[in-house]
Formats: C-alpha cells, sequence, structure tokens
C-alpha cells in the first residue's frame, strides 16, 4: 500500500539546507574614567547642543518603486486539498499585488489585482478564484508588485486537513535567489512505501532546456535527461520510472537531483 500520508509533500522534492552555524563575540574593554563636577557635565552638554535648524531629521533616501516578480514552482488544487496564497505587505502603505497562475502547458491566467493594507496580510483560496477551469488546478504561479525590495512576501500553502498534511513554497524572485544555472537538491524517504514527484517550472517567457541527473535509484541512471520546457510549462515526473525508464525501479532512502538548464540564473 502506497504512504498516503507523504503523498502531498512529494510534488517538488524536498531540499533541505545545511547552514553553518557562526557567532560574533563583541569584546568590550574595561573603560577607565574618573568622576567630573556636574557643572563640567552641563557645560560639556551646552557646547554639542544643536540649533533647530541643525537638529532636523535627515530625509530617509527611499528607493523608486520598480517591478518584481515573485515565483512559485508548484501548485495544485484537488478534492482533498484547499490551496492558498498568502501576500504580505511589510510597508506602511497599501500596496498592489497582481496573481497570475500558469497552467502545466504554459497557459496564462491572470487574477484580479489584490490590495493588501500596511503592515499585514490578505489570503487567497485559489479553489474560489479559479472555479471549474480545471486547466488551472495545478501548475506554478506568479505575484507581481511594484515597490522596494522585499517590500512583498508571498507563500502557496497546500493543506490536506484529512490527512493532518501540510505542503507550502514560500515564492522567491528568481534572478536574485538563484545565483547559477545548475541546482543541487537531496531527498530523505521516511519509508520504503513513498512516493517521490519532481517538478520543473519554466519561469520565463522563453523556451529553457533542462538537463536532469538522480542519483539514489536503482537500477541506476543510464543517461541524462534532456527536455525542453515551454514558457511557463511545468513538467511533473514519477521518480524513479521517469528518469531510468524501468517501472520496477527503486529508490534508495537518500538520493538527489542534480539541475543545469541553458537559461539565465533562476529561469
Amino acid at each position: 500500500m502506497k504512504n498516503s500520508a507523504f503523498r502531498l509533500g512529494v510534488h517538488r522534492p524536498a531540499f533541505y539546507l545545511i547552514f553553518s552555524g557562526f557567532c560574533l563575540f563583541l569584546l568590550l574593554a574595561p573603560l577607565s574614567f574618573s568622576p567630573r563636577p556636574a557643572t563640567a557635565q552641563i557645560e560639556n552638554t551646552a557646547a554639542i547642543s544643536l540649533t533647530p535648524a541643525e537638529a532636523r531629521p535627515v530625509p530617509l533616501m527611499v528607493e523608486p518603486a520598480t517591478p518584481h516578480i515573485l515565483a512559485a514552482a508548484y501548485y495544485r488544487i484537488g478534492d482533498d486539498l484547499r490551496t492558498t496564497l498568502m501576500l504580505n505587505n511589510k510597508s506602511p502603505h497599501p500596496a498592489k499585488a497582481q496573481p497570475t497562475l500558469f497552467s502545466l502547458n504554459g497557459e496564462r491566467l491572470d487574477l484580479a489585482p489584490v490590495t493588501v493594507a500596511g503592515n499585514t496580510f490578505t489570503e487567497l483560496d485559489l479553489r474560489e478564484h479559479i472555479g471549474a477551469n480545471e486547466a488551472f488546478h495545478q501548475g506554478s504561479l506568479q505575484v507581481l508588485y511594484h515597490g522596494q525590495d522585499l517590500m512583498m512576501g508571498s507563500q502557496v500553502k497546500m493543506i490536506d486537513a484529512a490527512r493532518s498534511l501540510v505542503f507550502d513554497e514560500q515564492l522567491v524572485e528568481p534572478a536574485a535567489m538563484f545565483a547559477s544555472t545548475r541546482l543541487e537538491g537531496v531527498w530523505w524517504l521516511p519509508s520504503p512505501h513513498s512516493e517521490m514527484r519532481l517538478a520543473l517550472s519554466n519561469t520565463t517567457d522563453a523556451p529553457l532546456t533542462v538537463t536532469a541527473r538522480v542519483g539514489g535509484i536503482e537500477p541506476p541512471q543510464r543517461e541524462p535527461l534532456t527536455l525542453t520546457l515551454s514558457p511557463h510549462e511545468t513538467r511533473l515526473f514519477e521518480l524513479p520510472q521517469d528518469m531510468d525508464g524501468h517501472h520496477d525501479g527503486t529508490l534508495s532512502r537518500i538520493g538527489g537531483v542534480s539541475l543545469e538548464h541553458t537559461g539565465k540564473p533562476g529561469d
């Protein structure tokens, strides 16, 4: 029997990031001082007082409102899932966000713009905005906003309440997040009955060629898988059979995926 409890979380490979911790120590040298008369302190205070004109606060430099696109690689809407898109405005002023959904084949659906009040957040139930349009029940999504860097945060969340499962992905600005056209990821399986799916998403308006190598499958992958993704296309792969061509292949408890593509970092 397949492990349904792991089914939801594997529509995208689980990438575990290991951060090297560090500590920063501030060493304070002993300070020697001698008491001073109160009059001396008053004189010193008077000596550094500012006139009203000089005491005016220096105006802050505000960056221009530039366009930013945040992207998520995969979402899905199903009878067993409640899928939401959270928009978090971290500025003190209202901000407008434009969510856009892309079907698996790259078809585009622009949702109505959403205005988020300052220093607050709002959630959209994607099923309510998509309705019966099954072409957009799974795919990728993007959010456009105009403002300063990191002003708007966003997250897509899929909840299977009956199985107590939650899968979420934070939207990122691809060009700023990824420094290379090579992507590496690892997986760890809690059970040999777990399923693994890999979602590859083209975030651009141009075709993209991807080469995928998978380690930790038996029999081993004989040749790298090379494929071309159409603009904004998302392709799903069942591991290991979609990689090695053997439907009786198995996954090791620990394995990894290596991807290289022909676009720019973040594409």
